[in-house]
């Protein structure tokens, strides 16, 4: 996702021009990283008190993860079953805070900021009458996605990638080409 690679800037038609980052826990899509931005939190017009409870709640999920991948290999959340229970809580206790009609609006905000990646969560599988063989398909190309990141990523450490520039035009082709696929 392009979110590892600079800052995404998007355009939504319902919410307008929102700028966006992954917090190295999470992309920037995602309903935890959206549910802390300024821009999100005018759109879904949380008062003061929600955006502070909102950073906690962003807090106890990096918490949560920091548990789950001390003593292992790290996989994006979105791609770790092993996660799946911590992303529950935070729907959760979002729904909780801002109610289920707001919440709602962060869940298709966050779809249309993830695009196809969006296809890896139940609920909009779901919606789309997704067969078994269909999301095995999406989440076999998420992981080789992931895999071409990973190089990516690699390249630039060992200084085959010589800036930021470069390493951000090859995240960008490697995330389109990514989503093309699925």
């Amino acid at each position: 996702m392009a979110y590892r690679f600079d800052e995404l800037t998007v355009d939504d038609p319902e919410a307008g021009e929102i700028k966006l980052r992954g917090d190295g826990f999470a992309a920037a899509g995602e309903i935890v990283t959206l549910l802390v931005s300024p821009e999100v939190q005018r759109y879904l017009d949380m008062s003061a008190d929600e955006a502070a409870q909102a950073s906690d709640i962003a807090a106890q999920y990096r918490e949560s993860l920091k548990r789950i991948y001390s003593g292992g290999a790290w996989r994006p959340p979105h791609l770790d079953p092993a996660t799946a229970s911590a992303r529950q809580d935070v729907e959760a206790k979002v729904e909780k805070l801002i109610g289920p009609a707001r919440a709602k609006r962060l869940q298709r905000l966050s779809w249309r900021i993830r695009g196809p990646d969006a296809l890896l969560d139940d609920d909009l599988a779901d919606a789309l009458q997704l067969t078994a063989e269909q999301r095995q398909a999406i989440a076999t190309v998420a992981q080789a996605n992931e895999t071409d990141h990973r190089r990516v990523l690699e390249e630039f450490k060992s200084a085959r990638l010589r800036n930021r520039a470069e390493l951000e035009d090859r995240g960008r082709r490697a995330n389109r080409a990514g989503h093309e696929r699925l």
